[in-house]
């Protein structure tokens, strides 16, 4: 009977032990769920705060870009940091940049240059050789830079121009009729100079007369 007693105390005991450790473990549980929970609610925040203050940045960022690019568009001038043919244009209106480019070309295109061969020496104006700028047309690039219906590149490209350069190239315009029959006229003055070669048709026939040297 006492043995059966010492049992049912011992069992007793084992059980409310049992309890205990569970009861032990579940809190623990509890505790490292709470725990997870806080972490991940503060990672939360920190992720929030992040995504706010990225679109709040961005929101400043385009609202800027757009006002820079339309206050751009309204600009009557050529931007801060264009050059045509090397030469800057920079805040001009397009009739001022068009005068100081023309003046500078013209200057150029109307000087005298001398053509030397061994002891032969003539004076040839440059206006002879039939070369001419297209100024009308890379001015209109130059003033169109940063204008464009792309916010985007605008703004691109107004910043490159100020950190940088944006230099346009005027269209070469060559006369090819007058250009050769200059070089013709020059090398035909020169002394021992070869006759450049001739042609002419005969019915249906093509006859090319060799070029002789001048004596």
């Amino acid at each position: 009977m006492e043995k059966d007693e010492e049992k049912t105390v011992k069992l007793e005991n084992d059980q409310e032990k049992n309890i205990g450790e569970i009861k032990e473990e579940t809190q623990e549980e509890v505790r490292q769920t709470r725990k997870s929970r806080r972490e991940k609610t503060k990672e939360d925040k920190r992720k929030i705060t992040f995504i706010i203050i990225m679109a709040v940045l961005i929101c400043v960022v385009s609202v800027f870009s757009v006002i820079f690019a339309m206050l751009n568009i309204k600009n009557t001038n050529i931007l801060s940091g264009i050059y045509v043919l090397n030469i800057d244009v920079s805040n001009m209106t397009k009739e001022e940049a068009l005068k100081k480019i023309d003046n500078i070309i013209n200057e150029k295109l109307t000087s005298d240059i001398t053509l030397k061969y061994n002891d032969y020496e003539t004076i040839v104006n440059n206006s002879q050789f039939g070369i001419q700028f297209d100024n009308q047309k890379a001015i209109s690039n130059a003033y169109n830079v940063g204008k464009e219906n792309n916010i985007v590149v605008n703004n691109y490209k107004i910043l490159f121009a100020k950190l940088h350069k944006i230099n346009i190239e005027p269209e070469l315009i060559i006369n090819s009729e007058t250009l050769q029959n200059k070089i013709r006229e020059i090398s035909a003055k020169l002394p021992n100079a070869v006759v450049e070669n001739s042609y002419y048709i005969e019915g249906n026939k093509l006859i090319i007369v060799k070029g002789k040297r001048r004596k």
